[in-house]
């Protein structure tokens, strides 16, 4: 999701990028997404008499590869998702969660999932090797170049499997999860990162309350 992009620290999963301007350059020359040039584009946009003119009344150049960027990047600046239940309830709206969802806030962060899911975007502003105790890529076999994450980026041996912790906003409307869609429900996700990142096997409550906090970070669509 783009939603609340704004609000990571780098985009993508392996931090290839820092900025979205940057992120919307890439998806343009890269192969595997667009696979196109900034003088097709400019070439083809400028065909449009509306577009053209509404760009002029904005940018005294009009329409070129600066501002098609700069224009796509305001918009997806204003992608964000606030007054989740979970924001009211930090701002002291007590009845904006159930006690099994505030149980699960609770659960959390005793577990110490809080310490890589924390911010404005809860995630998606630090680093974090997957499978801290235990190797789930491995077990999953068939590795591929994605899995090893930020290593791509880096070409740093010791990021391997490293990437940027995702944003849990939106979490429960926005599977499959993990870098390769490899976890179809949340459930599976928590006792996957039970495994990887705690090194514990999470009970049935534990399991439970963490799936309950997730449903109370879906915020409002606005733009």
């Amino acid at each position: 999701t783009i939603f609340n992009a704004r609000f990571n620290f780098r985009q993508n999963w392996d931090g290839s990028v820092k900025t979205l301007g940057e992120q919307i350059d890439l998806a343009v020359r890269n192969n595997h997404v667009f696979k196109n040039s900034w003088d097709d584009i400019v070439a083809t946009l400028s065909q449009d008499d509306e577009l053209k003119n509404d760009f002029q009344e904005i940018y005294l150049d009009s329409i070129n590869r600066e501002n098609i960027i700069d224009a796509l990047v305001e918009f997806e600046n204003t992608l964000i998702t606030p007054n989740a239940r979970f924001d009211r309830y930090l701002r002291n709206e007590d009845d904006a969660l159930s006690e099994e969802e505030i149980e699960g806030y609770r659960v959390f962060k005793e577990l110490g999932c809080i310490s890589c899911h924390q911010g404005i975007n809860i995630g998606g502003n630090l680093y974090q090797k997957f499978g801290v105790f235990y190797n789930y890529i491995a077990e999953r076999g068939e590795i591929k170049a994605t899995d090893y994450g930020r290593m791509n980026a880096t070409n740093r041996q010791m990021d391997a499997f490293v990437f940027k912790v995702p944003s849990l906003r939106n979490i429960a409307v926005t599977a499959p999860y993990l870098h390769a869609g490899s976890a179809e429900t949340l459930e599976e996700v928590i006792m996957i990162m039970g495994r990887t990142q705690l090194g514990r096997s999470l009970t049935a409550d534990e399991t439970k309350y963490n799936k309950s906090l997730p449903k109370t970070l879906t915020g409002g669509y606005e733009h």
